[in-house]
Parts: C-alpha cells; sequence; structure tokens
C-alpha cells in the first residue's frame, strides 16, 4: 500500500459522487495508517477520512486533501449537519 497507488485510484473516482467500493476503502485505508488512527485535528484516535476541500466544493479524493479525523473533530467540521453528532 502506497501514496501512489491511492492517487492513481483516486483519478479513477468521479468528482461529486460518494465511495464506499474498494477503490475508496483502499484510499481510506492509506490515508488512516498514514495518519496513525490519529485525529490530525486533536492528536485523539481517529478512524473517520475527512475531505479538507469538499468534493461538492471542488474537493478531491487524492490523499494530500484527506486526513484522518475522530468523531468530535469531524461533527465540529460540520456543524448543520444532525447525522454527524459526537
Amino acid at each position: 500500500m502506497n501514496a501512489l497507488t491511492a492517487n492513481l485510484l483516486a483519478i479513477t473516482m468521479r468528482p461529486g459522487r460518494r465511495y464506499d467500493g474498494w477503490r475508496w476503502r483502499y484510499v481510506a485505508r492509506y490515508v488512516r495508517r498514514r495518519d496513525d488512527m490519529t485525529c490530525r485535528n486533536c492528536d485523539e484516535h481517529g478512524h473517520i477520512v475527512h475531505h479538507v476541500r469538499h468534493v461538492s466544493e471542488g474537493g478531491s479524493h487524492f490523499t494530500p486533501n484527506l486526513r484522518t479525523v475522530c468523531r468530535r473533530c469531524h461533527a465540529a467540521f460540520h456543524p448543520n449537519n444532525p447525522w454527524l453528532r459526537a
């Protein structure tokens, strides 16, 4: 598992589409391992892969745009989403 493979898979994912297929699982697994399963915001245990720039705003699935966060920080990034309560 490496960054090149993860980013090559990210190229094949269409922007603006939510991914839960094998390509996304590979990219997400790479990001979690890269970040050592630690929230990049607060250093707690994290398992959610968050897009720094949201796909709906032109962000990509490339690894530099992804980081691991905990549930609490992910909910803070999306305060208007009732599904993402900490």
